[in-house]
């Protein structure tokens, strides 16, 4: 199973990772790639960016507990936060290069919302609030 940036949405995630280890085989993989939060409480604009976007996000490890409690092993959790700063510092650049086309499409509004949210985001990768985890975790052979 392979998810990438989806299961931030889903807040019951023990239900989940019960219900993907139940529909894959014995030895079948979990890969996930997913937004979590720092250890303990972030900067204000973090706590009002996650709760207007209804982000429940988990910090890192309790995350990977979810995984762990549905019965996976070899749970393995990176922190690849760097890795998504300059993912998004990348698509902040060709967004300004586009802006003009981007402008003739849509609206000059779509534009700077789209980018105060992506500016957003990377600010609170920078500040340390916001991580970018990758999970992966196997069924056991039984």
């Amino acid at each position: 199973i392979w998810s990438r940036e989806t299961l931030l949405h889903v807040p019951d995630k023990d239900n989940l990772f019960k219900k993907f280890y139940s529909w894959l085989s014995p030895g079948g993989a979990v890969m996930i790639t997913d937004y979590a939060r720092r250890v303990g409480r972030g900067s204000d604009k973090f706590e009002n960016y996650i709760q207007e976007s209804g982000y429940p996000l988990e910090e890192l490890e309790r995350y990977g507990d979810h995984i762990r409690q549905a019965g996976f092993e070899q749970v393995t959790i990176q922190d690849q936060t760097d890795y998504l700063i300059s993912i998004l510092q990348d698509q902040l650049h060709k967004l300004d290069s586009g802006q003009e086309e981007f402008i003739r499409k849509f609206s000059k509004e779509d534009f700077d919302y789209l980018r105060s949210r992506w500016q957003l985001k990377l600010d609170c990768c920078q500040d340390g609030d916001m991580r970018w985890g990758w999970f992966s975790a196997r069924r056991p052979n039984k």
